[in-house]
């Protein structure tokens, strides 16, 4: 038996003795959950990684916090601050931060830790990966007037700017604490935080423990209404509080998660199975177990419950080196691929999709503008819907010649990396069937432990790979920044001036009909001209939970807040 093949049974042992040790008494305010790995960090400066905000969109709260209308569109709501304010050109933003809320040492949450956190965040020697999403902070010119009053001014409008003071990207930092503790300033025992929950145990590898802040104060999400710069019409900021209240949990409150970390996706099932999990999502259902529906309104009969998301997952090549730097060949192996098979592999109900900017965003792209240049291109005619799947094999096998490989035999054989996840193997599998079947050509797949798969991708990227990119913002901005040129998350290397600058054009301007045509040019240089990436299709997210779990709310960025929970024991 193998090392890791013991660990693992020893893990699923661990948690089954410890979990069913635990009385109902003890448990009847704990919701027990499975993360799927380690996160990479708690340090909100640095994370980059849906695993590490789980934990952080619970501990930390922003200027302001995500939330959903009555129509279930993304909104910002009051966080640290209570009201703002935003000048005609969009440049300059006053928050009035909310003097009750604390950190969970007892000091004020004020506006210089803000300006701390931006201070660090932009600073080149904190090499933060997502620091290129707050360049348009003039740290010059931003300033803390008072405790209270924090004045953000920008080098440019950005319209979609509001929603990244919802992001984790943009939470205040404890400077003094870093100062002190350096590197382990997110340990248990060092962390200070001003969020719903507190960090109170970390045993890397194996859990975390959250324990509610009972001095957590929110604000409360009435007031005016203002459609923010960036919006269709159905979406809505708020702009002004009229009240902030303290959050009073009653006796069914969660007043502790428990957070697993068990990548194999059918030990957590079982655990779920066995009411030793709460409420699972896809990184814990084998593809075997994925509910069939129907599903009416979201739901099946069960209760079970599918949201689409603003997800992309797709298929990253190598720009900069090695056979995949030859555009042809990234456009062959592209048009190779039927992602409606993919998705009916999935059975999630995902849909496919060959454009990195989701199809709920449509208002910001032109899809027959796309389809009419592939035509002139290629002389192909199609429709709207055979684009969007993107399945051409006999082009495919065409420009496999064209990329000066006269035989399959003649690529070599390609590096193909997927995270350690039963649902990555069986989709990097099917890939690998498609292009032996439609080129003729080898792909070998390797499985990565997340935290090795992420650091290779930063350091020796492969031929190709399969990453997915959840929006952290509810604006096309936060998928087409990935692959500008000196962004730290462009694994592939990607770099085009002319798609950078659209992309620049298209985040400083408020007119929605001149940013569609900006994103449409910019969406027709990286998934056509230059097949940078080839995206596959976009996620769903399938929760399951256990019927005395109430309250529990996935938006479309699957951010899942869980100070609302309700336990009904």
């Amino acid at each position: 038996m193998s090392k890791h093949k013991l660990n693992h049974l020893t893990l699923i042992l661990l948690l089954t003795i410890f979990l069913g040790s635990c009385t109902k008494i003890n448990d009847s305010n704990t919701l027990r959950m499975n993360l799927g790995s380690e996160p990479l960090t708690l340090d909100w400066n640095l994370a980059n990684d849906y695993i590490s905000f789980d934990i952080i969109s619970n501990i930390m709260v922003g200027l302001t916090r995500f939330s959903l209308d009555k129509n279930g569109n993304i909104i910002s709501v009051p966080g640290c601050a209570e009201s703002w304010t935003i000048n005609k050109n969009s440049t300059e933003y006053i928050f009035k931060l909310n003097p009750r809320i604390k950190w969970t040492d007892g000091q004020q949450v004020i506006a210089q830790d803000f300006v701390d956190s931006f201070r660090r965040l932009l600073d080149p020697e904190t090499a933060a990966p997502y620091a290129a999403l707050l360049s348009m902070i003039d740290l010059d010119k931003t300033k803390a007037i008072n405790d209270s009053t924090l004045k953000i001014t920008l080098k440019n409008p950005a319209a979609y700017f509001i929603y990244l003071t919802s992001y984790g990207l943009a939470l205040p930092i404890r400077q003094d604490l870093i100062d002190e503790y350096g590197k382990d300033w997110t340990e248990p025992e060092n962390l200070v935080t001003n969020g719903p929950f507190k960090l109170t145990h970390w045993q890397h590898e194996y859990k975390i423990v959250l324990e509610r802040n009972k001095d957590f104060v929110i604000a409360s999400p009435k007031g005016a209404f203002k459609m923010a710069p960036t919006s269709t019409q159905k979406t809505k900021v708020v702009i002004r509080s009229s009240e902030a209240a303290r959050q009073s949990p009653n006796n069914n409150s969660v007043n502790t998660l428990k957070y697993f970390m068990i990548p194999e996706q059918s030990s957590a099932f079982t655990l779920y199975k066995n009411n030793q999990l709460d409420w699972i999502d896809s990184r814990s259902i084998p593809l075997a177990e994925v509910p069939k529906g129907p599903f009416v309104n979201g739901f099946d009969k069960k209760g079970n419950q599918r949201i689409p998301l603003l997800r992309n997952t797709y298929i990253g090549f190598n720009n900069k080196s090695g056979p995949m730097a030859n555009k042809k060949l990234r456009q062959a192996f592209s048009y190779a691929i039927d992602r409606k098979i993919l998705t009916k592999v999935r059975s999630k109900g995902d849909e496919a999709n060959s454009t990195f900017i989701p199809p709920s965003l449509s208002q910001y792209i032109n899809y027959f503008v796309l389809k009419k240049n592939f035509e002139k291109t290629y002389g192909i005619k199609t429709t709207e819907k055979e684009y969007l799947n993107g399945y051409y094999p006999d082009l495919a096998r065409k420009l496999l010649k064209e990329a000066g490989y006269e035989s399959p035999e003649a690529v070599p054989e390609l590096s193909f990396i997927v995270p350690n996840t039963e649902s990555s193997k069986t989709l990097a599998e099917t890939l690998q069937s498609m292009w032996q079947k439609e080129l003729g050509v080898n792909v070998k797949i390797s499985t990565l432990e997340w935290k090795v798969f992420l650091n290779t991708l930063r350091d020796s990227p492969p031929d190709l790979f399969r990453l997915n990119w959840g929006a952290d913002y509810p604006d096309p901005d936060t998928f087409m920044q990935l692959f500008t040129t000196n962004n730290q998350i462009n694994y592939e290397g990607f770099s085009n001036p002319r798609y950078d600058s659209l992309v620049q054009q298209a985040g400083q301007i408020n007119n929605l009909e001149r940013r569609s045509e900006l994103y449409t040019q910019a969406e027709l240089i990286l998934s056509q001209k230059e097949m940078a990436i080839a995206p596959l299709f976009i996620d769903s997210q399938i929760i399951m939970k256990k019927p005395d779990v109430k309250n529990l709310v996935v938006n479309p960025m699957d951010i899942v807040f869980l100070d609302q929970v309700k336990l009904e024991r």
